[in-house]
């Protein structure tokens, strides 16, 4: 639907213009939203990589304070850790869940922006010749 939409109004707004305009709209567009997707690609994979980095020394210092709890009999201590970890591990899969929310919706916009192309009668694969047409 969005895709049909957005191709009827592009071609009402352009009305007699050439057809070359559409084209040169069309990649611009693409580029913008190729830009779109290198960036929010790269910010999943900062995000995914911090979370994944904070893995490793909050599990010594938990493991190390489990042991601890344990050779001390301290049985709320460990109770604690055991809560803390799972804490940690909600927060660390909500980042990831939410990046991958993200990708979904980018997903989808790439998606869209793929199937605009032949519904204007424009070519995808020619970044390089802005006036191409099929």
């Amino acid at each position: 639907m969005f895709v049909t939409q957005t191709a009827r109004e592009v071609r009402q707004r352009a009305g007699n213009a050439p057809k070359s305009y559409a084209a040169r709209f069309y990649d611009k567009f693409k580029d913008e939203v190729v830009l779109l997707v290198k960036e929010e690609t790269q910010r999943a994979e900062r995000t995914l990589a911090e979370v994944k980095a904070g893995e490793d020394p909050m599990n010594a210092r938990l493991n190390a304070r489990l042991h601890a709890a344990r050779e001390a009999g301290d049985e709320e201590e460990v109770d604690a850790v055991w809560q803390e970890a799972a804490d940690a591990e909600a927060a660390g899969q909500a980042k990831v869940d939410a990046v991958s929310a993200g990708l979904d919706q980018l997903n989808l916009r790439l998606d869209a922006c793929t199937r605009l192309a032949p519904a204007l009668d424009v070519n995808w694969d020619t970044p390089d010749d802005p006036g191409s047409v099929t």
